[in-house]
């Protein structure tokens, strides 16, 4: 697969557990299935929220 991670940002949870959130901007190509790239990441996280699906001329850009 050719992923570009362009961005990551950790944010602490609120729960007092020393559990974070991150946030990750990530570039690909239209060739790269996005719900494969969802149950990968889904495998190594209890919790996946994809906030935003966006082009970057003429690449698919994931925020």
């Amino acid at each position: 697969m050719n992923i570009n991670l362009s961005k990551i940002q950790s944010v602490p949870r609120l729960n007092g557990e020393w559990e974070y959130m991150f946030y990750l901007d990530l570039e690909y190509g239209n060739n790269i299935n996005i719900e494969m790239i969802e149950k990968t990441l889904e495998k190594h996280t209890s919790n996946l929220e994809v906030l935003g699906v966006y082009n970057k001329d003429n690449m698919l850009y994931e925020s």
